[in-house]
């Protein structure tokens, strides 16, 4: 019996190795980002705040499809829980994992003025990726936004467009 306990209690006391989401359409998507642009992502850095280690991603912006701000700069730092910093690493399930050099749409908050996150976690990440007709293709990450794997990236941005009309009106 006090095997038992202990091992109760070994369970316990173990971390957590999951995020819980809720699942975001793309509606609630457009509506709650200040911000959704395409971007290539330039470089990636990573380091603590707050006991946390954070990933920022330099993100040169090519595309806005919703902003409210007109003078914002055509680069932005886009910050992600999670990291590694010289022998530690923070791993948050569900933290979008940006790869350097790659493009995407990117579904983003702004807690306070000059820093991004992106919204609904790895749902606000949408990968684009030329398919072998040299055509681009929008890819949502661990989600559905548009019923299908895979999009066009101009059917996608005009469903995007489309509801960032709805929700101005």
């Amino acid at each position: 019996m006090r095997t038992l306990i202990f091992a109760l209690l070994g369970l316990i006391g173990q971390q957590a190795m999951a995020t819980t989401m809720v699942p975001l359409n793309l509606n609630q998507l457009t509506k709650s980002a200040d911000l959704i642009v395409r971007v290539t992502i330039e470089t990636k850095t990573s380091a603590w705040d707050n006991q946390r280690i954070y990933t920022y991603s330099q993100a040169k912006v090519t595309e806005t499809l919703k902003d409210k701000n007109p003078l914002r700069p055509k680069t932005i730092t886009i910050k992600s829980l999670g990291g590694v910093v010289g022998d530690i690493g923070q791993q948050v399930h569900g933290s979008p994992q940006l790869i350097t050099g790659k493009e995407y749409i990117l579904f983003l908050i702004e807690p306070e003025p000059g820093t991004y996150f992106v919204f609904g976690m790895e749902q606000g990440v949408v990968a684009l990726s030329k398919d072998e007709d040299g055509k681009i293709n929008a890819t949502p990450g661990h989600h559905e936004l548009t019923g299908k794997p895979t999009i066009r990236v101009n059917e996608f941005k005009n469903n995007i467009l489309g509801l960032v009309g709805n929700v101005s009106k």
